[in-house]
């Protein structure tokens, strides 16, 4: 059975907000903030795979659509 990794993001103008949850343990969510930029971003992927250890293809993003605000990170 393929594991998943849940990621909700709030976007704002200078940062974007993540919580990482893991399937078989929702309890153990991790939160952290970011820079709404493209070094933001790199930071951010890093630590996901990092703490995680999954691969990306088992990661689900979900968040808002704020405009200018997730352009950033959906780009990227």
């Amino acid at each position: 059975m393929k594991k998943e990794l849940f990621i909700g993001i709030d976007f704002s103008k200078k940062t974007f907000d993540a919580t990482v949850i893991d399937e078989e343990d929702p309890d153990r969510a991790c939160y952290a903030q970011f820079e709404n930029t493209g070094e933001g971003c790199v930071t951010f992927l890093k630590r996901v795979k990092r703490q995680t250890g999954l691969p990306v293809e088992s990661w689900l993003f979900c968040g808002e659509h704020t405009g200018l605000y997730s352009v950033v990170l959906s780009e990227f």
